[in-house]
């Protein structure tokens, strides 16, 4: 085991130091390199053989600056006869060493496995909300984080150490890819297309535009300016995902956009925000509602205020269809940053204003005591039809059931790879009536990872269908970045942040 600051160091170091001996052998002909997986690469001479060892100097993060690499040599045996021509061969082997360009780009590619493995993990145990960040010495597009930050947002490397643009991406501070090379790293890292919150989101709705043949909704590119000019937390890629829709075998041609839970810019008052947040999400959806459904909302707001005084993360939800541009509004409560037992009385507070009697709120109530059962969201999602309706998303794991509330397990068929073991079992009221929706559940495919995601998604869709969204997701124009995945029966969802 390499001496380093931690596993996954250490498993990428092997694999570096592995692929860094290959290269120099394929250089050296005369070199073997039965042994390279260890490092370690041997010459003939006679009877003696000359080793020549790759091994870390004495220094953290030893994978990912070539000069903190050693070429240590050793003798087996005596080569006396030979001293001229092992020691022409030490300096060919060194100067190859420092001839390689690529070797930061063979440490990228090296750290892949272990990031991808390790995101995965930490996706796959996300309800238990444990910490992961990314180290600060890996480039943007290797972040672990469910939701990374930008590069503009990260902390810049020192003049030495800033590098140019690779051929394919524009996060040119944030990438250790040397100055002097332009093409991909061997490995085929994905690269991110944009620097900044705007731009990736303007590109993702130029590329959903040609995806539906159409314009985008002027109430789209509003609601977009006014979430990506609150003043939220600058560290969040963007402050809301997008997602696609497949009916069946079809796309389903709309524009949504769903804000996560909003986190104040550093230094601001968490209450005061909130309360700002509730003004500016109030104000975003009264346009989009009809008297009917302002009139609901405002109701279902006092139901939060009586249970929870102190303003609740507050976030929206819009969903345009195309070519209609029929607009729903959704407004989602976090009821998870409750006490449990508030955050339950709460949810049942919400059915009962949606018109879900006693008698049908028991069974939920008693699913809400069980220990792997917890309120995330309470969404108040007006329709022409019902202005109360209303959708309770419930942590729980993948394989629950109750057959009194038409809880089935969830069945992600294709996506079953990139399912964890926990997810949101999304209940919603219908006139009087709760049902069983939808689990949704995060994308444990990490975005360098991310084509068999999508190859599973469009599985089965309609030829047409199956194109428009590979172009979408062929990362030409914005990266979309995978995070959560939806299952209800024949419809399945994919959402993404555009980078």
């Amino acid at each position: 085991m390499i001496e380093g600051p931690g596993e996954m160091e250490n498993s990428a170091f092997v694999a570096w130091r592995g692929r860094v001996a290959r290269a120099l052998a394929a250089a050296m002909p005369a070199l073997d390199a039965s042994d390279a997986e260890h490092g370690v690469l041997r010459a003939s001479f006679g009877t003696s053989r000359l080793a020549l060892r790759l091994v870390p100097i004495d220094t953290p993060r030893v994978f990912l600056r070539f000069e903190t690499i050693a070429l240590a040599y050793a003798i087996e045996g005596s080569v006396a006869d030979h001293a001229d021509e092992a020691r022409r061969l030490v300096v060919a082997a060194v100067g190859h060493l420092r001839a390689i360009d690529s070797l930061r780009d063979v440490a990228l590619a090296a750290l892949v496995g272990p990031i991808v493995a390790r995101h995965q993990e930490r996706v796959r145990d996300w309800h238990r909300g444990s910490p992961l960040e990314t180290p600060d010495y890996v480039p943007p597009c290797l972040a672990m984080e469910l939701r990374p930050a930008f590069a503009s947002d990260l902390a810049r490397p020192s003049q030495a150490e800033r590098t140019t643009p690779c051929g394919e991406c524009a996060v040119a501070d944030g990438c250790p890819r040397p100055a002097n090379r332009s093409d991909p790293a061997p490995e085929g890292l994905r690269p991110l297309r944009h620097r900044d919150r705007r731009g990736a989101a303007l590109a993702a709705l130029r590329s959903l535009a040609t995806t539906f043949d159409c314009e985008i909704p002027d109430v789209v590119t509003r609601c977009v300016d006014a979430l990506l000019d609150a003043p939220t937390d600058s560290s969040t890629p963007t402050p809301f995902e997008m997602s696609v829709k497949v009916l069946g075998r079809e796309l389903l041609p709309a524009f949504r956009i769903v804000e996560y839970a909003p986190r104040p810019a550093p230094g601001v008052d968490v209450a005061l925000f909130r309360k700002a947040r509730l003004g500016s999400v109030i104000a975003s959806a009264r346009p989009l509602l009809t008297p009917e459904a302002e009139r609901g909302l405002d109701a279902w707001l006092a139901i939060l205020a009586a249970r929870a005084p102190h303003a609740l993360e507050l976030s929206i939800g819009l969903d345009v269809s195309v070519p209609s541009g029929q607009t729903r509004v959704q407004i989602y409560a976090h009821v998870d940053s409750l006490d449990r037992d508030t955050a339950a009385a709460l949810v049942l507070d919400g059915l009962a204003f949606s018109g879900i009697s006693d008698e049908a709120r028991a069974p939920f109530a008693a699913m809400l005591l069980e220990d792997d059962r917890i309120a995330v969201l309470l969404c108040l999602a007006p329709t022409e039809d019902d202005a109360r309706r209303a959708k309770v998303y419930l942590a729980a794991p993948l394989t629950a059931s109750h057959s009194g509330l038409g809880l089935l397990p969830c069945a992600p068929m294709h996506l079953a790879p990139f399912a964890p073991d926990m997810g949101l079992a999304v209940f919603e009221t219908d006139r009087g009536t709760l049902r069983f929706r939808k689990w949704d559940f995060p994308n444990t495919a990490h975005f360098q990872h991310a084509g068999p995601s999508v190859d599973a998604f469009v599985e089965g869709l309609s030829e047409d269908a199956r194109a428009r969204l590979e172009r979408l997701f062929d990362g030409r124009h914005f990266a979309p970045w995978p995070t959560w995945l939806s299952v209800g029966g024949a419809n399945r969802t994919y959402y993404f942040v555009p980078r």
